[in-house]
């Protein structure tokens, strides 16, 4: 059964409702049009680590049990 999901972007407040089987497709449906994801190659890691901006985030944890 299809519900609707009101999903809230934390950084502006502004709300989506999206009609999904689940809250994972829902948000799934939200990131696909705002974000791209890839496999990150080693160059694009090492120019991020020799810039200062590297941080790894390890999915399934709040931001701050991140610390590596």
């Amino acid at each position: 059964m299809k519900r609707i999901y009101k999903i809230t972007n934390n950084v502006t407040g502004a709300s989506r409702f999206v009609k999904a089987d689940n809250r994972a497709q829902a948000l799934r449906h939200v990131a696909e049009s705002t974000y791209r994801i890839g496999v990150a190659s080693a160059n694009e890691i090492a120019d991020a680590a020799m810039a200062g901006c590297l941080t790894v985030e390890t999915a399934g944890t709040t931001p701050e049990g991140d610390a590596e």
